[in-house]
């Protein structure tokens, strides 16, 4: 599922993923490395990328079961 005007967002992934096979770069995500294994690969470059946090702003009404969180109301049941 995609919120409304961000279908572009699933164009660039797929453009990426593309771009990465066509250029033959590996690519390993999910994994959680140390400082011993990344000296070991010799890696060119590393990107940590740590995800995000969701803010939940202190507002009247927020705790009602009707108010969701964006990752609450796309999450796959």
């Amino acid at each position: 599922m995609m919120p409304p005007d961000k279908t572009k967002l699933g164009w660039m992934l797929e453009y990426y993923e593309k771009q990465i096979r066509r250029l033959g770069i590996y690519l390993q995500t999910e994994f959680r490395a140390d400082e011993t294994w990344i000296d070991r690969q010799n890696p060119d470059v590393v990107v940590l990328a740590e995800g995000s946090r969701e803010f939940v702003p202190n507002l009247p009404g927020i705790s009602d079961p009707a108010v969701r969180s964006v990752r609450q109301a796309f999450a796959v049941k």
